[in-house]
């Protein structure tokens, strides 16, 4: 409940008599000032800036994703793992989306060759911009959000000659599909898990 004390000038209709007090629920809703368009809140809701995304230096970025001088910097210029550059071109931006991927390719290159990497994590970017995830947002806790990776070899031809090659397949994965026998082998990469990893790494720059 909210206590309001009303001070409304002009019109009686909304006008409560002098310090008198009432009680409105949170579905209120105050009336609009006849002498404005928009009330308060219009003008609050309107004016709300988006929270300012978290960037994170060199340094913590390799602390955190456990990577090495060579696989960071290879891995970012080459796009496995994705790091904006700045304004003025002389550096790489690193957001949480960043220290995913740079856990999340750790963990694939001990399974995958470094050819099949890049079209893995490859893969695993598009699906995140197709399903619209917004990794910074995935609680460490709860229901497991599980992904499921894997690639083909594919003969099919390509505009401008040559073969398709290798093509990553990467979708949601239900663990109850384990009662079906695959004849394939595939990587599972539990993004819950991975998002407690990096939050509690990240605890320590906070100190």
């Amino acid at each position: 409940m909210v206590i309001c004390q009303s001070e409304t000038k002009g019109s009686n209709r909304n006008r409560l008599p002098s310090g008198a007090l009432q009680t409105f629920g949170q579905n209120y809703r105050a009336p609009i000032d006849p002498r404005t368009e928009v009330s308060y809140l219009d003008r609050m809701r309107r004016n709300k800036r988006p929270p300012k995304k978290r960037t994170f230096s060199y340094a913590q970025f390799r602390t955190v994703t456990d990577l090495s001088k060579k696989e960071a910097d290879n891995w970012v210029s080459r796009g496995t793992i994705r790091a904006e550059l700045s304004g003025d071109g002389r550096r790489r931006i690193y957001d949480f989306d960043s220290l995913m991927e740079g856990n999340i390719a750790k963990q694939v290159a001990d399974f995958a060759s470094r050819e099949l990497l890049q079209h893995m994590m490859e893969g695993f970017q598009k699906f995140v911009d197709r399903e619209k995830l917004n990794l910074d947002e995935i609680p460490p806790i709860g229901e497991r959000r599980l992904v499921k990776l894997y690639t083909r070899k594919s003969k099919e031809r390509v505009p401008g000659g040559g073969v398709r090659g290798v093509v990553p397949y990467v979708s949601w994965f239900d663990p109850s599909q384990m009662n079906t026998v695959h004849k394939g082998v595939f990587l599972v990469v539990d993004l819950t898990e991975m998002a407690l990893e990096v939050k509690t790494a990240l605890l320590h720059f906070s100190d």
